[in-house]
């Protein structure tokens, strides 16, 4: 997660208020979040120097910076932010209010698409105390129905994932 305060001006608008409030993400972007900022940097590079430009948002500071942002957005592309958009954040915070999540949660569940109630329980902090097992499954639906997978990933629904895990107990 990267801090707010120093990407503030290029944090989209459309998701700098995901819930009706300023302050519910200040001080955390969502991976989403960080990806589109630097996409937006990225193509600015590009115009500044095809116009014989360079970008002055940050060619200036660090000699290092598009090597980052190439880099970083390279890591992006196989996960699930690559393959979100403003709407899917926000029904996706909207989805899981009821659960009273924390902020970081809510982010971490966003960035990795956790799908399995081992993930989810890795996340969520005193997980087995907060929800029952109903309610972690009614979060990994949410994030199946709502958090797109990224290309080559499969989602694989709760049925197949228990076929799988017969299958390897009777390989066993």
């Amino acid at each position: 997660m990267a801090s707010s305060s120093s990407s503030e001006q290029h944090v989209p608008k459309e998701t700098a208020d995901l819930d009706g409030t300023n302050d519910k993400f200040i001080g955390h972007l969502s991976n989403y979040e960080v990806f589109k900022v630097l996409t937006e940097l990225k193509q600015e590079q590009r115009t500044n120097s095809a116009s014989g430009g360079h970008s002055s948002s940050y060619h200036d500071k660090s000699s290092h910076m598009p090597t980052l942002i190439y880099e970083t957005l390279k890591y992006f592309e196989d996960t699930p932010c690559a393959f979100q958009n403003p709407k899917v954040v926000f029904d996706f915070v909207q989805r899981i209010a009821p659960f009273k999540l924390t902020k970081t949660e809510t982010l971490n569940i966003l960035n990795t698409r956790p799908v399995q109630p081992v993930d989810i329980q890795a996340i969520i902090e005193e997980s087995e105390e907060r929800l029952t097992e109903t309610q972690v499954q009614d979060l990994i639906d949410a994030v199946e129905e709502i958090i797109p997978p990224p290309p080559g990933v499969q989602a694989k629904s709760r049925v197949q994932v228990e076929e799988e895990e017969e299958s390897d107990e009777e390989s066993d």
